[in-house]
Parts: structure tokens; C-alpha cells; sequence
């Protein structure tokens, strides 16, 4: 079911069925006087079709503003206004089409009887608003004004948080880092979380993001330098004070890894509260007025996980093969592509089928992985083409035919 269409249809639920019972109280009482059904229902059309047209026509009005606004928020309500404002305009149309029609056969006169205690109480408060019209006045401008006073002491969020004990952590290390680096950073934040006696568990994702077990959580590309924890908390009362907490240990216990914590919460996916758009000529312009603009917005009171999303760029390692000299030794271009491959990331043998997920075997000779820690160190970081697809469980094998191998 829609969340926000079931929202709107609960809303206007009470205002579905006004239309429908001032046109029936109204009939009752021309049948009550003695007017004939047919008669007593066109009467009541005549008499209520203008002051229920202003009424409904005032409710549409109101939700106007939320069927022209735009925006992330806006496209997610948007069905609210369309099923309140379908709904009150189906109500009005009933009211005065169908329900006479079938007052005709439902409806009957009245035997007379003596007013009711509701009747009795009704006709004592309408005396006391026509006789007293100046203390009623001033008795609503006052519950008026009250009521805007408390509106200071009211929680203003559009969307609110939900109302579960669990916190999403994403942990980023620089691009190229290998998967090793990225576990030992993830198995630190979790048993630091782990000992903590407000958390009750720990789930830890390496390489890729969390199942999607909530229907707005933002997704990731896997990525060996990319994790994500799920923290379940005693109450929900200690999910700020431990978002706190992991913001203050990730800069003094993992400074090298870029780890945002955020609550579940209602509306479209996003990224960040607040967020600042960069365009540029070249990317040593962009990567340069990226850092200066987070360093001016870390100094702000308030801004917290401050972060860009640039990366460290994309450099490219291309084999080119001449093909008259490979032909001479009896190698093709497969052939080279092979040697490459199983020279630095290794070659798949084949798939271990110990769990739900097959585990690839490769085989590789140690001296390609110092080759590539190398590359690291002298930060060109160095993946071929299809090291993260064998990264990710149940991927396809990697292509052997390229000779082009790119970060």
C-alpha cells in the first residue's frame, strides 16, 4: 500500500461523509414537516448545494499549496492532496446526486416526540451565542491567541523521524583501498559499538551496502572501500546521544575513514539535509573549491558530517598491444590480457559453494598484490575492470578478453 495515499485517505475520511449527512439531517427534517420524499429532496438540493459548494470548495483550497509545490518533499506527498481533494469532491457530487435518490426509499417520517437531552443542551448553547455575542467574540480571540502561543512549545518537522531504535552507519575509506583495510575499519567501529551497554547488536556489511529492510534507505554501487553497519539500540531515546558518539569516535579512532551515522526517516531518500552543487571547467578546479567549501561550512556551529563526494579522480592504465610483434611469439591479444590479469588481480578458477552465496577462487601470485599495495602507497591507486564485480557475491565472472585495466 501506498504510505502516503493511505495517509490521505485516512485525512479525509471524516470529511468524506459531512457532505452526506447534512443532505440526509436536512431531508429528515422536510419529511419530519410533512413534505412529500420526492419533494423534500429537492428542496434540500436547492437549499444546501451552494453552502456545501463553498465548504468543499474552501477544503480544496486548502490543499492547493501542496499540489503545486515543488520539490524531493513535494513529489513525495504529492498523492495527500490528490486522494484529499478527490475524495472531498466524490463526497460533494454524492452528497447531492445519489443520496436523495436513495433517501427516497430509506427515508420515512418521524413519529413526534419530545426533545432529547442532545436537542435540550444544543438549543441552551445556541442561545448563549446569539444573546452574547461580544463575550463569544472575545472568548475565541483569546483561545485563538493561545493557541498560536503553543505552537512555540510544538516540534516543527515535516517529515518525522521513525520511531525505531536503529541508526545506519556508512563507513568510506579512500577510493582504491583494498577490502582488508575496509573490514579492519568496520570491525573497529563495531566493537567499540559492541561495548557500549546502550547498543544490543551489530550488523556489519563490508563491500556493500545493507539489505533493504526500510523502504527509503539511500543505495551504493559496491565498492571494496565502501561499508555499512546497522546498530540496534536499547530505546530509541539513546539514538542521538550514540550518533554523537560515533561522530567523536570516528575522528579520534578512525581518522582515516569517512563515517556518517543517521537515523530512519520518513520521505524520499537523501543524501543530506543540505547540499551544496559545485561546476567546473577542469577537476583541479572542483576538487580545490570542494575543499574550501567544506572547510568554510566545518566552521559553522552546527554543520556536522561535512563531506563532498568528488573522489580522488579516475586515472587509467591502457596495455596496448602490437599485434605484428605478439603474432611473432604466437600471442594474441587474449593471450596478454590473460598474463596481465593473473599477473596482479588473478585468474577465477573457479566458485566455492560453501553457503547461500558462491565464493570465487583466484589464483594469484603474491608478488601482484605487493605490485598493487605499491601503487597504492605512491597514490595511484590501480583495480582492473572487473575487480569489483568479483568482489560482490553471485557476480558474473570477470571478462578476460580486455587490455585495458582503469581505476
Amino acid at each position: 500500500l501506498h504510505q502516503m495515499s493511505v495517509a490521505g485517505l485516512v485525512l479525509s475520511l471524516g470529511l468524506l461523509v459531512d457532505n452526506v449527512i447534512i443532505i440526509v439531517e436536512n431531508l429528515q427534517r422536510e419529511i419530519d414537516g410533512g413534505a412529500p420524499v420526492s419533494s423534500a429532496a429537492v428542496a434540500s438540493v436547492r437549499q444546501l448545494a451552494v453552502p456545501l459548494a463553498s465548504a468543499t470548495g474552501t477544503t480544496l483550497a486548502a490543499f492547493v499549496p501542496l499540489l503545486l509545490a515543488e520539490g524531493i518533499s513535494a513529489d513525495f506527498i504529492r498523492s495527500l492532496p490528490i486522494v484529499v481533494m478527490l475524495t472531498v469532491g466524490t463526497s460533494f457530487l454524492f452528497a447531492l446526486l445519489v443520496t436523495p435518490t436513495f433517501a427516497r426509499t430509506a427515508l420515512r417520517k418521524r413519529p413526534v416526540r419530545g426533545r432529547s437531552l442532545f436537542e435540550v443542551l444544543a438549543r441552551r448553547v445556541a442561545s448563549i451565542a446569539v444573546h452574547r455575542p461580544g463575550r463569544n467574540l472575545a472568548l475565541a480571540a483569546c483561545l485563538l491567541g493561545a493557541s498560536l502561543l503553543a505552537t512555540r512549545f510544538v516540534e516543527r518537522e515535516f517529515f518525522p523521524g521513525t520511531d525505531r531504535s536503529q541508526i545506519l552507519v556508512d563507513v568510506s575509506l579512500p577510493e582504491g583501498s583494498h577490502l582488508d583495510g575496509t573490514d579492519r575499519a568496520a570491525r573497529a567501529l563495531e566493537a567499540a559499538l559492541l561495548a557500549r551497554p546502550d547498543v544490543v547488536s551489530v550488523a556489519a556489511f563490508i563491500g556493500r551496502d545493507t539489505p533493504l529492510f526500510y523502504y527509503n534507505l539511500p543505495r551504493r554501487p559496491s565498492s571494496p572501500h565502501l561499508a555499512q553497519l546497522i546498530v540496534q539500540t536499547t530505546d530509541l531515546e539513546r539514538v542521538l546521544p550514540l550518533q554523537r558518539w560515533i561522530r567523536d569516535f570516528s575522528r579520534r579512532g578512525i581518522p582515516e575513514a569517512l563515517i556518517v551515522s543517521r537515523r530512519l526517516e520518513q520521505g524520499r531518500t537523501v543524501q543530506a539535509p543540505v547540499e551544496v552543487r559545485l561546476s567546473g571547467g577542469s577537476f583541479a578546479e572542483l576538487q580545490s573549491s570542494a575543499e574550501r567549501v567544506v572547510a568554510g561550512l566545518r566552521k559553522i556551529d552546527g554543520c556536522q558530517d561535512v563531506r563532498h563526494d568528488l573522489g580522488v579522480g579516475v586515472p587509467a592504465l591502457t596495455i596496448r598491444v602490437d599485434d605484428a610483434s605478439a603474432q611473432r611469439y604466437g600471442a594474441s591479444r587474449t593471450d596478454v590480457a590473460l598474463a596481465l590479469l593473473a599477473r596482479t588481480r588473478g585468474l577465477e578458477v573457479g566458485q566455492l559453494r560453501g553457503g547461500e552465496d558462491p565464493v570465487p577462487i583466484v589464483i594469484r601470485p603474491s608478488a601482484g598484490e605487493e605490485m598493487l599495495a605499491a601503487l597504492h602507497a605512491v597514490g595511484r591507486p590501480f583495480r582492473s575492470a572487473s575487480s569489483e564485480r568479483r568482489r560482490s557475491p553471485g557476480a558474473r565472472p570477470p571478462s578476460t578478453t580486455g587490455t585495458t585495466f582503469r581505476r
